[in-house]
């Protein structure tokens, strides 16, 4: 359904697919997974809250998904980020980013 190569052009600086952009992506689904690994990565430490309303206003638009994300993930939502999880991987590692930053920060607080 998705496409990483794409997705890796729309997100990394010229296209290239070698560095993360500074700048938020114009396509909601290159949004999210832009989002997820500046927080993944530690670039952002701000949760990535609003990357949902991007992503699933966008597929809303498209016709893919019913509903649009009000704070609530709908089952056709999380068939969707489940597809998307092995595309924020393999960007992050093309890009070469830490998929884990985020996760040793807030180690602490979860547990």
């Amino acid at each position: 359904m998705f496409d990483s190569d794409e997705i890796l052009k729309q997100i990394s600086s010229y296209g290239k697919g070698k560095k993360l952009k500074t700048a938020r992506p114009n396509n909601g689904v290159a949004i999210y997974v832009w989002r997820m690994i500046r927080f993944h990565s530690g670039i952002d430490m701000h949760s990535p809250i609003t990357c949902f309303f991007h992503l699933f206003d966008q597929l809303h638009a498209e016709g893919q998904v019913k509903r649009r994300c009000h704070w609530v993930i709908e089952p056709e939502h999380k068939k969707i980020l489940d597809e998307l999880e092995p595309i924020i991987i393999k960007c992050s590692n093309k890009l070469k980013l830490s998929n884990f930053t985020a996760a040793q920060r807030y180690k602490n607080i979860l547990y």
